[in-house]
């Protein structure tokens, strides 16, 4: 398990960290998870604190790194609502529209909404919020692997 540096924790114990199955989304890590306290159609809420190591010379969040935090955002938030928080979904499409920067400290934080589901494809929507500033909104189609 991964320790956060300890500038990297969430805002409160209502967060736990986000485990995960491959190395990748670990070493661009730590992401954490509620679950409580959600609006009634959210399945999960997801949180990034930005360490110098996803920024950009600017300080900022690099783009690369918001764009995989709304990928597993995404994904996640699919599985959640399928009541299924492991398993592999395939990214088949996703979408982004950056609105503002999140500097180096800033929490991020998802509102998740999944927009339909079939067998084997689920559309899922979200946005990325600095408090109250939106930052990033995603859209993304993934596949459901057989059982």
């Amino acid at each position: 398990m991964h320790t956060p540096h300890p500038a990297a924790t969430p805002p409160d114990e209502s967060w736990t960290m986000l485990e995960f199955s491959g190395p990748f989304a670990l070493n661009n890590g730590p992401m954490f998870i509620r679950l409580a306290a959600l609006d009634a159609a959210e399945p999960a809420r997801f949180g990034l604190r930005v360490e110098e190591k996803h920024c950009n010379p600017l300080h900022i969040c690099h783009g690369g790194m918001l764009a995989t935090f709304m990928d597993i955002v995404l994904a996640r938030g699919l599985q959640y609502d399928m009541g299924k928080p492991q398993g592999q979904l395939l990214t088949m499409s996703m979408s982004l529209d950056y609105l503002a920067a999140a500097p180096l400290g800033a929490w991020l934080e998802s509102r998740v909404s999944v927009l339909r589901k079939s067998r084997t494809t689920g559309f899922v929507q979200a946005v990325i919020y600095d408090g109250e500033t939106p930052v990033l909104r995603g859209n993304g189609i993934f596949r459901i692997p057989a059982k």
